[in-house]
Parts: structure tokens; C-alpha cells; sequence
């Protein structure tokens, strides 16, 4: 893994030394291709990403069995968020709209770090925690756009 890169992504910018050389242990980079699925929505949520290239469109199922897409995100954005609550699993899809370079967290091996040591929860929950405010903003949204027959 490059730490370069690690530091570079504005999700770990700042981020204190000790704990990025812990985050590095568990991470590695991956590429995907336009339409290629990175989360899979009632899938095991086994990591997450950190996008360095790239756009993910975030997206649940429908009624119809469609999937409708709540958020895109791009470089330098984080997807994944189910990793934290048990019963880790994803909540939603994330599909590859253009090719995609990620660096991709393991979380089976980032949650015994975080419960063993404290800087590192507090620090990651504390970076974590405005990004799933700003999913359940955008599903929200997506939701009150739908009108009043879907609430």
C-alpha cells in the first residue's frame, strides 16, 4: 500500500501518524471497471473505500426490484459505512460509473484494532460520522423528491 496515497485522501488528511501506519496494515489499492459492483446492498460489509479516481453511484432497491441511485460519489469521497454497525452489512449498492481506483480498508481487521485501541476509534468515528449524516441528508432528499406517496 502506498502511504503517499493514504495521505493524500482528504478522508486521512491530517490524520495522526501512528494510526495511519495502522490503517496502511489494512489496506490495499484496487481498480475497478465502469459497471463493476463494489458494495452489494444485504452483502456482508467486509471494508470500505477511500476513491482516489474515479465515480460510484450509491443506490438501494425499489418495490419494482430497480435500484435507484440516492448519491454519486468521486474522488477523494469515502463509500461504506455499514462496516461500523453490526450486523455489518451493506444498506445499500455502489456501482462503478467510470473506472474506479480506491483504496479498499478491511474492516475485519480495522474493528479489532479500533476496540483495542481508543485514539484510533475516536479518530476514525470522528472523520466516519459526517459522512453517514451526509448519506441519510441525501436519502432524505432523494425520498422527499419522490413526493408524498412515498413517505
Amino acid at each position: 500500500m502506498a502511504r503517499e496515497q493514504l495521505n493524500k485522501h482528504p478522508f486521512l488528511r491530517n490524520f495522526n501518524t501512528d494510526l495511519i501506519d495502522i490503517v496502511e496494515e489494512v489496506s490495499t489499492l484496487e481498480t475497478f471497471a465502469a459497471g463493476d459492483i463494489l458494495i452489494a446492498e444485504g452483502r456482508t460489509a467486509d471494508r470500505f473505500f477511500l476513491l482516489t479516481d474515479g465515480s460510484v453511484a450509491v443506490g438501494a432497491g425499489q418495490a419494482n426490484g430497480g435500484k435507484r441511485v440516492l448519491e454519486m460519489l468521486r474522488e477523494g469521497d469515502v463509500l461504506g459505512w455499514s462496516w461500523l454497525i453490526e450486523p455489518y452489512v451493506w444498506t445499500f449498492d455502489g456501482r462503478a460509473i467510470s473506472p474506479v481506483r480506491a483504496i479498499a480498508v478491511d474492516a475485519t481487521k480495522l474493528r479489532p484494532a479500533m476496540a483495542s485501541n481508543h485514539a484510533l476509534a475516536h479518530a476514525l468515528l470522528g472523520r466516519m460520522l459526517p459522512v453517514m449524516a451526509a448519506r441519510l441528508r441525501a436519502a432524505r432528499m432523494e425520498v422527499l423528491a419522490m413526493g408524498p406517496e412515498a413517505a
